[in-house]
């Protein structure tokens, strides 16, 4: 978060040397994980990862998706 993992601290605004000339950031953390808290992020893997396993125990428990989209209209998904 602002800039550090979250597990061990690293800084991952850091740019790191490939070959010797190109920089390039550090950090694969490109997807935005919570609306209110833009600062925490994971890899588009690691947030695939994530929706997979949260899609599997919505499904093992039998439960449905809630959303209510700007106007305030209920959607349903799966």
């Amino acid at each position: 978060m602002k800039g550090l993992c979250a597990e061990c601290g690293q800084d991952l605004t850091q740019l790191q040397s490939k070959n010797g000339k190109q920089q390039v950031p550090l950090s694969t953390a490109t997807v935005s994980m919570v609306h209110s808290v833009p600062e925490l992020m994971v890899s588009s893997e690691q947030a695939e990862q994530l929706g997979r396993e949260d899609q599997q125990r919505l499904h093992r428990n039998r439960k449905l998706v809630l959303m209510v989209d700007l106007d305030q209209t209920l959607i349903h998904t799966t």
